[in-house]
């Protein structure tokens, strides 16, 4: 028992060393794995942080050469230079080469043909990499800015960023690239800062695998670091950069070239094939750490003797220890995850504000939300010197609005103080005091303030002002962010100055490109060049449009002008050719056809002017063409509407003559059958001679309603009902082998027309139609109404009304050709055989339907029949429903009163005379006006009816009757004419208070015609 108990005791105090020895231990480790995990954490951030800004970095070189590719006037002029084949570029291209390199630090500035041939070099360099040329095969192919990444070039371990700008030429070909060479020793490169926070270690690797090498791209430090560019052998396992190119991401151990121990993170850069290794050595790591394990040691005897005490304590120690610098680490990473998000996001701001007033109400906004301040502002000096408020965000203890104190003001009216350098105030309790804002900051919770200046070429223009709530917050890395803030502020500021001017300029530029492209477009202008030494052929959009043309369908070259010239115009363009070459005229006017997108041919006048050599041959010609195709065929209107009146004139002259010989073979005619009996041989003779006299008689009355001359009276129509009323004639006109069908709107509006020529009109179309289907077929006749919506094109382009009744006429025939169509309408133009049709129908149709202020046009093609459309006025007004015909009396109606007949024409007063007095009137015969006046006024008017022709010389019908009306206004007035030219109104209407018998008539008709005159009241009586 007594050997036992020290044994005991002894086992006792070795276990409690040998757990004390434990614990010592596995605090140690357990601290420095703690340690490990913070400065991994640390490493992961520093490398996402630098990862974006390298992302960031590479964008807005992407950016600035976007920017270079919309300055279409630089592009123009590189343009020009590439295609010159020049050795240099002309002066002022080489000073816009030398302000985009300043302005954006590049190493070297490179003009490069497709081929890959360098046209310019700032440098000096012949010849572009691999990896260059094909970055510009692709900018070429897809017209877009692109970037190669890294390039090294022989001689040279320093990489470049090579961006591929393409140059788009006037002609919209790609004539090469402007290549901007930039280094990764700009200030602004992401890495050049080095560690953000202090370290004796820490550093950043850039680097990418190079088909079986690593190839370093960027190395922040060069202490027993390879060159950039130098690749590194694959066999070096253990360097973090190789076990990132195996694919491992996220934090490392590893070896790093010096063969020291490091804690490396691994982060690929987005878009890019680069890799990013932030790497820390671990005895920087570990340096607290090392000094504490010596202490750790030398305690641990003390603590073995003192087991229970010197674990509690230790423990106790070490847990404070750990808790506080947790604490504090993750403060740390809390601050600078803050300041770095805040600086990311104004390098956001920067990049893509194009605004003054909103960069710096973001920057303030930016300062608030991401950088914890408790209000912010921003100030701008005006021209007086004076700051003034520009932008604000947070919690606003009401001074700014009252600020007026002049610049480096120092007598502490505001709670900051603005100079050249960051102004701090970590105590404004301390410092307030008596000052007339201290109390609105203590209520509003400001404990301490800071402002950075915003500069502009070394000059002080604003400032950036911030508030925070806890005393001492403004440290070094705050301060070193808010001035890195402010420079990126005062950069764009600047920047956006800049880009005012320029946007200017380019604004004044293209308004005057606009003005003159508008004044271009205006007079339906195209434009086009040719040089004929090279044969380039340039054309303007208009010169396009005029012929209906997309880009892609030119070729660039002449042929785009002779291919589609008109076969018939090729000689006089020759011949025309020729006389210039000849005559050394440097100007001219040509008028041709060209080939429209359609098919169809437009017509072109061309303005052309050439420009020749000392020698005379000709180096360019410029153009302007104009589409005069409308008026041409306004000219071909013309001339068809003069050819159409003269022709009418002719036939109306025709129509007067013919109709007063008709007359008197007619009457002669009638009067010998009114004297022989029905069996009479000679009553069969007579009948053939009145037979053919009627014939001869419609064909006048076609060449009267032809030519417009013939008088008619227009009333309200229902062209239903003319259709229905002509039906079953027409039925009888073309046959039982032709079925006709009608399809009549019952909504259809009335017209205001002459019923009668209506279904003149209805008759001479079946005719037509019927002559085309001689193997029958089927006959539509279809009316409705047409609204401007859905309008049909017609012939007549002055029709004004809003609604149309419509009728149409369809056949099933043998249809007509082009050449058919066009001449339809022409007058004595048929296609059917001699002696059957005399080429009046359709033109006799035309002009009824014109002098009614309707169209009519056609629709048909070979073999698959005609549709003829007729479009009339709608009229509010309803037809008056038809007047059952009235039954013929048995006797011809006579009487008994006094005629005084007027004829100038001796055979023609005879005849009629003789039908007068068969009619039983006591007739009296003047042989013209002047005879007529006399005879009344010897009778004293003692007439009861005056018959009268038109056309006689010096006193004509028509002026007859006016001055009879005036001196006899109770003598009824009959006219009778064969042209009633001189007596129809404007639009072909009689004059009110006239009767109008038409010459040639029958018997009959002058007994009807005299009864129903007779039986009416005078007009003045």
């Amino acid at each position: 028992m007594v050997h036992q108990r020290p044994i005991r005791v002894f086992a006792l105090l070795a276990v409690i060393a040998f757990a004390i020895t434990a614990g010592c231990l596995w605090f140690f480790f357990s601290q420095r794995d703690a340690a490990y995990r913070q400065a991994a954490r640390e490493l992961e951030a520093i490398a996402g942080i630098k990862g974006w800004q390298l992302t960031q970095w590479r964008d807005e070189r992407m950016r600035e050469g976007r920017e270079l590719f919309t300055r279409q006037i630089l592009m123009h002029e590189i343009a020009d230079f590439l295609a010159s084949g020049s050795a240099e570029p002309p002066e002022s291209l080489r000073t816009d080469l030398k302000v985009i390199r300043e302005s954006n630090t590049l190493v070297d500035l490179l003009l490069v043909r497709p081929s890959g041939v360098v046209a310019y070099s700032s440098s000096g360099r012949d010849h572009v990499e691999q990896e260059e040329a094909e970055s510009l095969r692709m900018a070429i192919s897809t017209r877009t800015v692109v970037c190669s990444g890294f390039v090294f070039t022989e001689g040279d371990n320093k990489p470049h960023l090579a961006l591929m700008i393409p140059v788009v030429g006037q002609a919209g070909g790609v004539d090469g690239a402007l290549m901007m060479c930039i280094d990764d020793t700009q200030e602004n490169f992401p890495l050049n800062p080095g560690w953000p926070v202090p370290s004796d270690s820490g550093k950043f690797l850039l680097y990418r695998d190079d088909a079986g090498s690593m190839q370093f791209l960027f190395s922040s430090s060069t202490q027993d670091m390879p060159d950039s560019g130098a690749p590194a052998p694959r066999d070096a396992v253990r360097l973090p950069a190789m076990q990132a190119l195996r694919g491992e991401t996220g934090v490392v151990s590893g070896l790093d070239c010096r063969g020291n121990e490091v804690l490396a993170a691994l982060h690929p850069v987005p878009d890019t094939s680069w890799l990013l290794t932030a790497e820390i050595d671990r005895d920087e790591i570990l340096a607290g750490w090392n000094d504490q394990a010596v202490l750790i040691m030398l305690l641990l005897a003390a603590l073995l003797c003192l087991p229970v005490m010197g674990m509690v304590l230790a423990q106790g120690e070490a847990r404070r220890r750990h808790l506080e610098a947790r604490i504090q680490a993750e403060a740390e990473a809390a601050r600078l995850s803050r300041l770095f998000n805040m600086l990311s996001h104004t390098n956001q701001l920067v990049v893509r504000t194009r605004d003054a007033d909103a960069l710096l109400e973001g920057a303030c906004r930016i300062a608030v939300e991401l950088g914890g301040f408790q209000f912010a502002w921003a100030g701008l000096v005006d021209d007086a010197g004076v700051l003034r408020p520009a932008a604000r965000a947070g919690k606003d203890f009401g001074f700014v609005d009252t600020i007026t104190s002049p610049l480096h003001n120092g007598s502490g009216e505001a709670p900051v103080q603005v100079s050249a350098d960051a102004s701090v105030n970590n105590d404004l309790e301390a410092a307030a005091a008596g000052r007339p804002w201290s109390a609105a900051a203590q209520r509003a919770g400001i404990a301490a303030s800071a402002c950075v200046p915003l500069q502009k070429k070394g000059s002080v223009i604003g400032a950036l002002c911030f508030y925070a709530e806890q005393r001492g917050y403004f440290g070094e890395g705050e301060i070193a962010a808010l001035k890195e803030m402010a420079g990126d502020v005062s950069y764009a500021l600047e920047h956006l100055d800049e880009l005012e001017q320029r946007e200017a300029a380019e604004r004044a530029l293209n308004e005057s490109r606009e003005q003159l492209q508008q004044a271009v477009s205006a007079g339906n202008i195209g434009l086009w060049n040719w040089d004929p030494v090279n044969d380039h052929f340039v054309v303007s959009p208009e010169w396009r449009r005029q012929l209906g043309l997309e880009y892609e369908q030119l070729t660039g070259t002449i042929r785009d002008f002779f291919d589609r010239l008109h076969p018939d115009e090729a000689p006089r363009v020759e011949e025309q050719r020729a006389i210039l070459r000849a005559s050394r005229r440097k100007s001219f006017n040509f008028e041709f056809r060209l080939r429209h997108a359609d098919g169809s041919y437009r017509w072109i006048l061309s303005l052309m002017s050439l420009r020749r050599d000392a020698s005379g041959a000709t180096e360019r010609v410029l153009g302007a063409n104009v589409d005069i195709t409308e008026r041409k065929i306004l000219e071909q209107e013309i001339l068809q509407s003069q050819k159409m009146e003269s022709i009418g004139r002719l036939a109306g002259g025709v129509a007067h003559d013919f109709n007063n010989i008709l007359s008197v073979i007619s009457g002669y005619a009638e009067l010998g059958l009114e004297r022989l009996d029905k069996d009479a041989p000679v009553a069969a003779d007579l009948l053939e001679i009145k037979s053919a006299s009627d014939r001869a008689a419609n064909l006048t009355q076609q060449l009267l309603a032809f030519s417009r001359r013939q008088a008619i009276r227009q009333e309200v129509v229902d062209l239903n009902q003319v259709v229905r009323e002509s039906q079953k004639m027409l039925e009888r006109l073309i046959g039982e082998d032709i079925e006709l069908s009608a399809a009549l709107d019952p909504d259809l509006p009335a017209v205001m027309a002459d019923p009668g020529q209506i279904g003149q009109v209805l008759i001479n179309l079946a005719v037509n139609a019927r002559d085309a289907m001689p193997k029958g077929g089927k006959l539509q006749i279809t009316t409705w109404s047409e609204t401007p919506a859905r309008r049909l094109t017609a012939p007549e382009s002055g029709i004004k009304h809003p609604v149309f009744s419509c009728i149409s006429i369809t056949d099933s025939g043998t249809g007509m050709n082009s050449e058919q169509l066009e001449r339809v309408f022409d007058p004595f133009y048929t296609t059917k055989s001699k002696g059957h049709g005399t080429g009046l129908g359709l033109a006799t149709v035309y002009a009824i339907v014109t002098q009614s202020k309707g169209s009519v046009s056609v629709s048909s093609e070979p073999g698959n029949g005609t549709t003829f459309t007729i479009m009339l006025p709608a009229q509010e007004a309803v037809a008056k429903p038809a007047e059952p015909p009235q039954e013929c009396a048995e006797d011809r109606p006579g009487g008994s009163e006094r005629v005084l007949l007027v004829e100038d024409e001796a055979f023609m007063r005879d005849v009629t005379e003789r039908m007068l007095v068969k009619l039983g009137y006591n007739v009296v015969s003047a042989v013209d006006g002047e005879d007529a006046l006399e005879k009344l006024t010897k009778a004293d008017g003692g007439f009861d009816l005056m018959l009268s022709d038109v056309i006689m010389p010096r006193l004509n019908g028509a002026e007859l009757a006016a001055r009879v009306r005036e001196s006899w206004p109770g003598l009824r007035i009959l006219l009778m004419s064969g042209y009633t030219d001189d007596i129809i109104g404007r639009h072909g209407v009689l004059e009110e208070g006239i009767q109008l018998l038409n010459k040639p008539f029958k018997l009959n008709e002058l007994a009807e015609k005299l009864r129903a005159v007779l039986s009416k009241p005078p007009v003045n009586a």
